[in-house]
């Protein structure tokens, strides 16, 4: 594993093009089957922390993070920026907490809890990558699922309040992300990968 970690750990810091297949390898059997609906993409994730890191002392907020792969490729590529990864399901904090260990990151940080009880405030950037898919898909959804799926509503609407009181400025990246789920404050700067992915600022 520290092998894989510091050829990564090089490419990544370098400019190297770095494939998916390369990152997922880092985790589990079992976790990688779900590594093309639920892992961010090297690609999606690089030009996402490009634009959230624009912001003079960039603090961003990964809304259910998983296994951490965002932001752990966040942390490499801007370390003067913190990113933080939120995700109710401790079995998923306990493989990017390890994983952030072998990369060695500072400005990362994983928490384990329910997002409702998170508040926005600290933050100047959010990176959304359908967080609320499980809820809306049983086909999805991944081993460690365990919320009932009505509870998709009350996350959501709590995400669109947390965000509509961001101060102007605010950056944001959706993945697979429906417009009608981002508060008005905000506003389409930027599309990309025919309008899948988004960049927003708050005004």
């Amino acid at each position: 594993m520290k092998n894989k970690v510091e050829i990564l750990k090089q490419k990544i810091t370098t400019g190297e093009t770095l494939l998916d297949e390369d990152f997922d390898a880092l985790f589990s059997e079992k976790i990688r089957l779900h590594a093309d609906r639920h892992f961010t993409s090297c690609y999606v994730a690089k030009v996402a922390v490009q634009f959230l890191s624009k912001n003079i002392s960039a603090n961003i907020l990964d809304i259910g993070s998983g296994t951490g792969k965002f932001c752990q490729l966040g942390g490499l590529l801007r370390p003067e920026a913190q990113f933080t990864g939120i995700e109710y399901r401790r079995e998923l904090v306990d493989v990017a907490l390890e994983l952030k260990g072998e990369f060695q990151l500072d400005n990362v940080e994983f928490i384990h809890e329910n997002i409702i009880n998170h508040s926005f405030q600290p933050y100047n950037g959010f990176f959304m990558f359908n967080p609320f898919l499980e809820h809306r898909n049983a086909a999805a959804r991944m081993d460690h699922f365990q919320d009932a799926p009505e509870k998709e509503m009350e996350y959501s609407h709590y995400v669109q309040d947390q965000l509509s009181q961001c101060q102007p400025g605010a950056r944001l990246a959706t993945f697979y992300v429906l417009k009608n789920q981002i508060p008005s404050n905000f506003r389409v700067v930027k599309e990309s990968m025919g309008g899948m992915l988004l960049f927003w600022v708050s005004e």
